[in-house]
């Protein structure tokens, strides 16, 4: 090969080599990767909070707390038993003017037995009066004071009362009761005075019991059947006792 012809085929070869050189590197140029990459987007200005949202703040560390402030474990509480509920008593009713409890009126057949003979008739009309029962009589189960008459409307045997009378509920609105006590009569005393239809009381005054049973209606009414008794226990010369049956209305105060 001629020195001449070789020489033209290398500046060929190196011109050649330089235009690609020169293509690659605008190539480069246009198609920067790190570049595009790291660009950022032509719209984030208007969508800032999409394209830039807003750093998460860290939550606050908790406070070290010295050695002092350290809460120990105290002993474990001891269980408490539920306290009783205190034994209320019954109160007592405080009736009219604090004193009247309750008053009881009934008609009852005169000398009626059942333990002693019958001689005198007619028909008793009866009132009792109950009052309030004062504390000191607690101890034997709060009876009431009461007093009370039967009228005999036959001029036979009359007489007035006063004792102490229990009463106490036994089945739903059932109640029974008893009483004991004095009564003071118009009757006869002396041995052989008394006529064939009056009884001979033997002596004056002469002691009284008395039961009961009724239904109380409500907190005010009640109706109940009484046999009261009095007679001398055998203390005179003659107890021939007297006896009236008869029902009875009452109202509680």
């Amino acid at each position: 090969m001629k020195p001449a012809l070789a020489a033209g085929l290398f500046i060929v070869v190196v011109l050649a080599v330089h235009s690609r050189t020169a293509e690659a590197a605008s190539a480069s140029s246009l198609y920067d990767m790190d570049r595009m990459l790291f660009e950022p987007h032509p719209l984030s200005h208007q969508y800032s909070t999409r394209w830039n949202p807003a750093p998460v703040a860290p939550p606050p560390a908790a406070p070290a707390l010295s050695p002092r402030s350290k809460v120990e474990p105290g002993p474990a509480p001891r269980p408490v038993a539920p306290a009783k509920a205190p034994t209320q008593r019954p109160s007592k009713a405080k009736g009219a003017g604090g004193v009247l409890s309750e008053i009881r009126v009934g008609l009852l057949g005169h000398d009626q037995g059942p333990f002693s003979s019958n001689k005198e008739d007619g028909v008793d009309g009866q009132i009792e009066l109950r009052f309030v029962s004062p504390n000191f009589l607690d101890v034997i189960s709060s009876p009431n004071p009461h007093i009370g008459a039967n009228i005999n409307t036959s001029s036979n045997t009359s007489s007035v009362w006063l004792g102490l009378v229990w009463e106490k509920p036994v089945w739903k609105k059932m109640f029974v009761g008893w009483s004991m006590g004095g009564a003071y009569h118009t009757g006869e005393t002396n041995q052989g005075t008394a006529a064939l239809d009056e009884k001979e009381l033997g002596c004056n005054p002469l002691f009284r019991l008395a039961v009961n049973a009724g239904w109380r209606f409500d907190k005010h009414h009640s109706l109940d059947l009484i046999l009261d008794h009095i007679s001398n226990a055998k203390l005179c010369d003659t107890n021939e006792g007297l006896e009236n049956v008869g029902i009875r209305f009452g109202y509680r105060f």
